[in-house]
């Protein structure tokens, strides 16, 4: 994608967290969010940005994408819509990124009513 993305800090990055960020953006992720279900992870930065995929068809197509970086600096990604949509329910509650103490969150697998498996995350 050529055009850049803003993002808004609650404070000046370190050089470190900056290097997670864009590690993040990049879609350089440790593994996905799916492979968390069940776990409970230590979330410093989160942020949902845009990317381009191709479709079945070829076509490109611009979705959102879930990176949170832990406090460890582990990227984990997810395009799941739910679970882009927990975190943006839990950063409106708890303010921008960089979170110290690191937010805890747990992820959550469900099955919604159509049987599909879907995740959702928890701040504890």
């Amino acid at each position: 994608m050529s055009e850049s993305q803003e993002f808004n800090f609650s404070r000046e990055l370190s050089n470190a967290e900056r290097a997670a960020v864009c590690r993040a953006l990049s879609g350089g992720g440790n593994h996905g969010l799916a492979d968390c279900v069940g776990e409970e992870i230590s979330v410093a930065i989160g942020l949902v940005h845009v990317v381009e995929e191709i479709d079945e068809r070829g076509n490109p197509l611009q979705s959102k994408r879930l990176a949170l970086v832990t406090e460890n600096g582990e990227v984990i990604g997810s395009t799941s819509r739910s679970a882009i949509e927990s975190w943006q329910t839990i950063q409106k509650h708890f303010g921008l990124p960089p979170y110290s103490p690191p937010l805890k969150i747990r992820v959550v697998g469900i099955k919604t009513k159509k049987g599909r498996e879907t995740i959702v995350l928890h701040v504890y």
